[in-house]
């Protein structure tokens, strides 16, 4: 339901004014630039949060547009709810759970990483 209306307001915003989405867009590529900017010359302030390694990755290209990262939500929404539909209790490792996904659904484990930055992204952008 979410991701539907999701996607209703990334059609609106495509038929009514482009240019908010593009600039959403821009901004994350702008975003990325800086980024290596500052990793070049090292004014990066370290987030003990994050690994290093997330912090020094760009956004996949596969997510970084609105319409691409709706449909990358809607197969990883179809996988949890298959995966919930099933009878018995199943416990997996992390990288057994990614290897699932990629075979089914063809997620990747990098995008599943910038999945919530991206998300939050596009959600301030379209105002929701």
């Amino acid at each position: 339901e979410s991701v539907g209306m999701l996607e209703k307001e990334i059609e609106k915003l495509k038929e009514e004014n482009s240019t908010k989405l593009q600039g959403e867009y821009q901004k994350l590529v702008e975003g990325l630039r800086v980024a290596q900017e500052r990793r070049e010359t090292e004014q990066v302030l370290a987030n003990p949060v994050l690994p290093e390694h997330i912090l020094n990755e760009a956004v996949p290209g596969s997510i970084r547009k609105g319409e691409h990262f709706v449909a990358f939500l809607r197969r990883l929404i179809e996988y949890v709810k298959v995966r919930l539909r099933v009878q018995h209790v199943v416990q997996e490792s992390p990288a057994g759970f990614l290897t699932d996904i990629q075979k089914k659904v063809c997620i990747e484990r990098k995008p599943m990483r910038f999945c919530a930055e991206r998300l939050a992204s596009l959600l301030r952008s379209l105002e929701i």
